[in-house]
C-alpha cells in the first residue's frame, strides 16, 4: 500500500472527525444564542 494513499485516508478520518466535532459545538453555541 502506498504510503500516500494511507496519509491521506489518516487525513480524511482526522479531518471528519474533527468536522463532526466542529458542527456540533456550532450547533450547540447556535442553539444556546436562539431564543427557543
Amino acid at each position: 500500500m502506498e504510503l500516500r494513499a494511507m496519509a491521506l485516508k489518516l487525513l480524511n478520518q482526522l479531518l471528519s472527525q474533527v468536522g463532526l466535532d466542529l458542527l456540533l459545538s456550532v450547533r450547540c453555541m447556535f442553539r444556546a444564542q436562539s431564543p427557543h
